[in-house]
């Protein structure tokens, strides 16, 4: 398995590939794994592609049923900012953002947080829409530098109709 990122933006990222081989059980120790070729990092029409062939599930079996009426509307914007940090080199780095924050990786699971009510793990203000507006298609690229930082989700109404219950 290997996996390594997509940029499109003249930007210089770090472009290591990640790899992983999996053993399954049964398959015998002499099977010698081959690394898949991968994409150029800027192959947009690949990536474009791959995207396009992800579908649902949806079967008989499991029908992908989806509430019909629109009770709550989001608008996000995924970018890249350029953040503060006093230990690297030019004294900022590059930070992806889902309307204008960074996500930071907490110490406690997300879930067990959440299903044992364990404070400060994140907060519930994520916004619905960015907070800053920016020029969301256009350039230049450095138009939203600053983002903020911090464990924040979003909550949804659990409220489903019984026919999704199954």
């Amino acid at each position: 398995m290997a996996a390594s990122p997509f940029m499109d933006a003249p930007v210089s990222v770090d472009n290591k590939t990640a790899t992983a081989i999996l053993q399954y059980k049964g398959v015998p120790n002499t099977v010698i794994p081959i690394l898949p070729k991968l994409p150029s990092p800027n192959d947009t029409s690949f990536a474009l592609d791959y995207n396009g062939k992800l579908r649902s599930l949806n079967t008989p079996n499991f029908p992908a049923l989806v509430p019909l009426k629109v009770d709550r509307r989001l608008f996000y914007t995924i970018g890249l900012g350029i953040n503060a940090c006093p230990t690297c080199v030019n004294g900022t780095n590059l930070a992806a953002s889902i309307n204008n924050i960074t996500f930071i990786m907490p110490k406690i699971a997300l879930l067990k947080a959440h299903y044992f009510n364990l404070p400060g793990v994140f907060r519930t203000d994520f916004p619905d829409r960015p907070p800053k507006a920016f020029n969301y298609t256009g350039v230049p690229l450095t138009a939203n530098l600053g983002t903020s930082t911090g464990t924040r989700l979003l909550r949804v109404n659990n409220r489903i109709s019984s026919k999704f219950n199954r």
